[in-house]
C-alpha cells in the first residue's frame, strides 16, 4: 500500500492525478483503495522489502486499517483514476500464466516549492531513481 505523492523530494509540492488502463482478468489481482486517505497528512513509507535499490514504496505498519480497503475489479480495457495521496495497492496475480499489464498515466502541475516543506525522509537515501 502506498501513495504516489510520497515519492516526492522534501520541500516540493505537486498536484497529481493518476489513471490506469488495465489489461487482464479478475484473477490477475485488482486495485484496492483506502477511501478518504487522500485527505490524510503524510504517512511514513519505506522502500519495499527495506531495500533502497527498489523503487517501490510501502506504508510503514500500523498507519492505516487494511480492512477498510475497497476492491475495484475492472474488465480488460477499463481504468481507474485516483488522487496522488490516495493509498492503494493491487492484490497478487493468481492466474496460471498471464502477466498483469497496465498503462499508467500521471497528470500533474509542475513541482512547486512549499512554504511548509513536507518531510519525505524515506526518500533521502534512495538510489532507485
Amino acid at each position: 500500500m502506498y501513495r504516489p505523492e510520497d515519492f516526492q523530494k522534501a520541500g516540493v509540492g505537486l498536484h497529481l492525478l493518476r489513471a490506469g488502463i488495465f489489461v487482464g482478468r479478475g484473477d490477475m489481482g485488482c486495485m484496492q483503495f483506502i477511501p478518504g486517505s487522500n485527505k490524510w497528512d503524510i504517512i511514513p513509507h519505506h522502500p519495499w522489502q527495506n531495500n533502497p535499490k527498489i523503487i517501490a514504496l510501502e506504508v510503514d505498519p500500523g498507519h492505516f486499517d487494511e480492512s477498510k480497503a475497497v476492491a475495484c475489479p475492472l474488465p480488460a480495457g477499463a481504468g481507474s483514476v485516483h488522487h496522488c495521496r490516495t493509498l492503494h495497492y493491487t492484490t497478487g496475480n493468481k492466474s496460471d500464466s498471464s502477466p498483469r499489464r497496465a498503462l499508467i498515466l500521471s497528470i500533474g502541475t509542475p513541482p512547486q516549492k512549499l512554504e511548509t516543506p513536507r518531510n519525505y525522509h524515506w526518500n533521502k537515501n534512495r538510489t532507485a531513481y
